[in-house]
């Protein structure tokens, strides 16, 4: 497509979702504007067809993205029509209500205790056990060694105490930001970027870019929240400085992940990898390694979506997609496993290194076509119960499971299987053994007892209870 005609169409195309969306929910992060990254954009990315090596979509191929993306984005829309008040927000009295909770002692040394837990679990399974230790100073010490992905490594038989971490990481955010001392804000923000970090140093991107989000996501919605009565239709001089922060940063870390990331994880930049992908970038660097990077990422998970639909043969496979955390949890995961081995979707990986399929692959693989027209709106209908949920009677853990679901999710549909593993049940699962620990502490009157959120009857304490 025509680099010109591509742009325009791009810039339509995020002119027009943003105005719905402001006009139906009133919120930037709402699951329909997350949509547009999600899913919308790099499928837009596609159309530039970068790499030689792509071939015509298939009708079959065609079809099951068209149906994927009307779908999740029509029923993404559904909440908007449900909430009593689009443009109201709840505001002020929520927040000093949450505010009020987390600042309990009691409440900080529940969470404490389970962030503690987590993190020894953490360095336990994700360096002690792991067989190259910890993998950035391994890589700089030695970059000839193996470059088998070992910043996926989780650990043995102790990886599920590893869970709260994550869980907790926007929590710890939050009370940052709450937090009215210095040394409480600074060692609230160090257990908010401790995961991230582990991460950063485990080398595993993927990892640090979900806890990231989820801390990004509580950002937004604290200072949206505490902007009671300020006008938001003229952007002020603070506002238009931190976006362009934001940008800032954004470009400087795909140059970095690029480039010097790649460098110590790969032992070469993502530009040696053009050849392979059929690329050829007259830019230099380091703007064509992220050139490459970012097309490779966030539109070839498409292309290897249709090279599987073309060369796959076909045949159910239950519990390698939407089932697999039934089946998890059911004790068959061991036929998964087994299930899993013989499709082998690396097989059909045809643009290495990107290594990646959009959702649908595995669901596609466990059910073919009944797969495909269920498994989307089934996800936006629970993705935006979740949100319909958080918008009208919010607590700690509708706003922690929005921002895991959305930072780990969501938000990349269009690059991984998330939605079909077990992981992230379980980050999910994590809410509710700390949630009884400080219903424990509620019932010794330890939780506060303040005003009711505004246009809500029952108070915080009272939606934490049910």
């Amino acid at each position: 497509m025509d680099p010109v005609l591509w742009l325009l169409l791009v810039v339509m195309v995020i002119l027009s979702w943003l105005k719905i969306n402001q006009w139906l929910f009133n919120d930037f992060l709402s699951p329909f504007n997350l949509l547009l990254p999600a899913w919308v954009l790099p499928l837009l990315l596609k159309l530039l067809r970068l790499s030689q090596a792509e071939r015509p979509w298939r009708d079959e191929t065609i079809l099951m993205i068209g149906w994927a993306t009307l779908s999740l984005g029509v029923v993404s829309l559904a909440p908007a029509f449900l909430l009593r008040s689009k443009r109201n927000f709840w505001q002020g009295q929520v927040w000093r209500n949450l505010a009020t909770l987390l600042q309990r002692r009691g409440v900080t040394v529940v969470l404490s205790l389970w962030f503690a837990i987590g993190a020894v679990a953490v360095i336990y399974n994700e360096f002690v056990t792991n067989p190259v230790g910890i993998p950035i100073i391994t890589y700089l010490r030695n970059p000839d060694i193996s470059r088998d992905p070992y910043w996926q490594w989780k650990g043995e038989s102790l990886w599920f105490l590893s869970i709260p971490v994550f869980t907790l990481t926007p929590v710890f955010y939050l009370k940052f930001k709450i937090a009215t001392s210095r040394g409480r804000k600074l060692l609230f923000l160090g257990a908010a970027s401790f995961y991230p970090l582990v991460e950063l140093v485990k080398m595993s991107r993927s990892e640090c870019i979900y806890a990231l989000s989820s801390i990004a996501l509580m950002e937004y919605y604290y200072r949206r929240s505490i902007q009671r009565g300020r006008k938001r239709n003229r952007l002020g001089f603070k506002t238009v400085m931190w976006r362009l922060v934001f940008v800032g940063t954004m470009a400087t870390a795909a140059l970095f992940s690029a480039t010097l990331f790649q460098q110590i994880r790969a032992n070469k930049p993502m530009l040696t990898s053009a050849k392979s992908m059929a690329m050829v970038v007259d830019f230099p660097e380091p703007y064509a390694s992220t050139v490459v990077e970012v097309y490779g990422y966030f539109a070839l998970p498409f292309e290897n979506f249709s090279n599987f639909v073309n060369d796959y043969p076909g045949g159910w496979n239950l519990g390698v997609g939407a089932l697999r955390p039934v089946f998890s949890a059911t004790g068959w995961g061991g036929t998964v496993r087994g299930r899993l081995e013989n499709i082998n979707f690396d097989k059909y990986l045809e643009m290495l290194p990107i290594n990646t399929y959009p959702f649908l692959a595995s669901i596609y693989a466990e059910a073919g076509w009944v797969g495909i027209l269920l498994a989307p709106p089934f996800y936006a209908a629970v993705v935006g119960f979740i949100y319909l949920r958080f918008r009208t009677r919010p607590n700690l853990e509708i706003l922690v499971l929005y921002t895991t679901v959305i930072s780990y999710c969501w938000l990349w549909m269009f690059s991984n299987q998330n939605f079909t593993g077990v992981q992230y049940y379980l980050y999910a699962a994590a809410i509710w053994p700390i949630h009884l620990s400080l219903r424990a502490l509620g019932s010794r009157r330890t939780l506060p007892t303040s005003a009711a959120p505004i246009g809500d009857p029952k108070s915080l304490v009272d939606l934490w209870k049910r």
